[in-house]
């Protein structure tokens, strides 16, 4: 799958999901909680690619998400090997959750919604540059600061538009 099918995998699935089954990815999300969360989503149905160092993830915060991206993809044994595990699916989930219990939750939960947007915007606009950089900052700060001091909403959303991301890919004729 191509990054914008990703995207609005992860976007779709995690309103479809929390339309079924309400309070799946929190307890009753309120409307602020349910549009932040279908950006992380978006953001985090992205996370398995990172071992391709052609993927928009890997493009997308030059050159340090580069660097980032060969490393993972030396880790991972290659694309669709590590980072396509249920196994990875589960250690994102635990770092994020406790990523978000740490003092700096707060700064986490802004640096993980930022960067969420910084991924929906460069696919879904194809822009360069600092002012996509900007504009993601602008759009994660609004989106954490929107949704208040409960951040169990970014948990399920990572691991919704992760775990999205694995199905997608499974389903597909290519991988």
């Amino acid at each position: 799958m191509m990054g914008r099918s990703h995207l609005l995998l992860g976007a779709a699935g995690f309103l479809a999901i929390e339309a079924v089954m309400p309070g799946f990815a929190g307890p009753h999300l309120n409307t602020a909680e349910l549009a932040s969360g279908t950006l992380v989503a978006c953001g985090a149905a992205m996370l398995p690619d990172l071992d391709h160092p052609q993927a928009t993830l890997a493009r997308c915060l030059p050159p340090v998400s580069g660097f980032v991206s060969h490393a993972v993809n030396t880790l991972a044994g290659g694309h669709r090997k590590g980072t396509h595990t249920l196994w990875c699916w589960a250690l994102i989930g635990l770092l994020t959750y406790w990523a978000l219990q740490l003092p700096s939750g707060p700064v986490i939960a802004l640096c993980i919604s930022s960067f969420a947007a910084l991924l929906m915007l460069r696919v879904l606009t194809e822009a360069d540059g600092l002012v996509c950089l900007v504009l993601a900052g602008v759009l994660g700060a609004a989106a954490v600061l929107a949704a208040g001091a409960d951040y169990t909403w970014i948990t399920h959303a990572v691991a919704i538009g992760f775990g999205l991301h694995l199905l997608g890919d499974i389903v597909t004729t290519e991988g």
